[in-house]
């Protein structure tokens, strides 16, 4: 299974980075840096002006193929979908980073705090 998820790893970074070529060269970096540090980058410069990026029929088919190997890769890693980001910060740290999943129940993505979804 590590070796799949690595695997898949490497898979979405080509991915990112194909768009990334096409829609922000600029933020490709001229030397070699760790895939993980490629991919954030790649990330927050492809939705810093999400339009642009998607400015062609090109870039959306290279945006179809990066969410769906982000839909794999939440499968590999038997994840569900992204939570509903909250707009209240939690009670607990006072962030706002609460999230309700697709059960319904509510989390802090900050500090795990936790409530179930019929309250």
């Amino acid at each position: 299974m590590r070796i799949t998820l690595l695997a898949h790893a490497e898979h979405c970074v080509k991915t990112v980075r194909c768009w990334g070529a096409h829609a922000v060269p600029d933020a490709l970096p001229n030397s070699p840096v760790r895939p993980g540090l490629l991919l954030q980058r790649l990330c927050l410069a492809l939705s810093d002006d999400l339009p642009a990026a998607l400015a062609t029929a090109c870039d959306a088919t290279r945006a179809r193929k990066v969410w769906d190997a982000y839909t794999h890769a939440i499968r590999l890693l038997d994840r569900e979908e992204p939570p509903q980001r909250l707009p209240e910060p939690c009670p607990v740290c006072d962030l706002r980073s609460l999230a309700r999943r697709s059960d319904g129940d509510i989390v802090c993505m900050s500090c795990n705090a936790y409530w179930p979804g019929s309250e």
